[in-house]
């Protein structure tokens, strides 16, 4: 938050578990209090559906004067985002309901609809680089200490090199290269 403040930028930051009594006061805040917006989407797409209810408050009552006093400068607003989805199991020939419920703090009251799509794209970007580099490149699982950004440069470089040449599977690349260095030797390069 403090670099945001510094860089004079906006910011929606999730609240995650770990944060046990900001998650408490934002929960107490979607139960007490009433947003003064609220935004619904819908997707659909490979047998799966997926309602997202983004909710805005910019009351601050229901949090308690440590948290106030912690973050109270930079929360202008909470953000609750209910996901209600919908899967089809094709073992079972029936849908699967679910539901999850996240919350965020903003630096700014964003309409719900503008929080929606932000923390939308913000899930894009985590399914589509770093799942990939956590995942497929074992990055998580690295046991590098000294420098490690080096490596996380390294890995996005190569993660750069293969979408650029339009691999889309991008374990089933990896696979591929380490059984034939002429491959990797065939890529191409950046082009302006």
């Amino acid at each position: 938050m403090e670099t945001l403040e510094k860089t004079g930028n906006d910011g929606i930051l999730q609240v995650k578990s770990n944060q046990k009594f900001l998650l408490r006061d934002c929960e107490r805040t979607a139960s007490e209090e009433t947003p003064i917006d609220v935004s619904t989407s819908r997707t659909r797409g490979h047998g799966r559906r997926e309602k997202r209810t983004a909710q805005v408050f910019t009351s601050l009552a229901s949090f308690s004067a440590s948290i106030t006093k912690q973050w109270g400068k930079y929360i202008r607003a909470v953000i609750k985002v209910t996901r209600d989805k919908k899967e089809f199991s094709t073992k079972a020939k029936q849908w699967k309901t679910s539901r999850e419920e996240a919350y965020y703090i903003a630096t700014k009251a964003f309409s719900a609809r503008e929080s929606n799509a932000f923390i939308r794209r913000h899930w894009w970007i985590e399914n589509k680089n770093h799942f990939v580099r956590d995942v497929t490149m074992r990055e998580d699982a690295s046991r590098i200490r000294r420098n490690p950004d080096r490596m996380v440069r390294l890995r996005s470089f190569a993660l750069n090199v293969l979408r650029e040449n339009g691999e889309k599977n991008i374990a089933l690349a990896q696979y591929e290269n380490s059984l034939s260095l002429t491959k990797v030797l065939e890529y191409r390069g950046f082009e302006p």
